[in-house]
């Protein structure tokens, strides 16, 4: 998970307490945070990043080779912003939206 900024980074780290044996947090850019994973490494990935359609686009295009087969890939603020759910609907058939999140179920290759 990559949080930057000082007060987002207290807040992730408090929030991300009772899983914090499971989660690594990565205090960077998302896409710089990418080069540090192997594709195909990763069960779970979650994207909170910038709201506008390119943003979510390149994060969406960056971290789904990182997820495993049958891993997830999911994120937030699909409900709130248009540029959220015009990226995930244009990239991502079947992803789903729940609340405010959004899931998309990597198929086994």
């Amino acid at each position: 998970m990559t949080c930057v900024e000082d007060g987002l980074y207290k807040l992730c780290k408090e929030n991300l307490k009772p899983v914090r044996k499971v989660v690594k947090i990565v205090r960077m850019d998302s896409l710089d945070a990418v080069s540090l994973y192997d594709d195909a490494s990763l069960d779970f990935v979650f994207i909170d990043g910038s709201h506008d359609y390119d943003s979510v686009c390149k994060d969406i295009d960056a971290w789904l080779p990182k997820v495993k087969p049958n891993g997830i890939l999911a994120g937030h603020d699909y409900r709130y912003y248009e540029g959220v759910r015009r990226a995930v609907d244009s990239k991502l058939e079947g992803a789903q939206p729940i609340g405010a999140s959004w899931i998309y179920y990597k198929l086994g290759e």
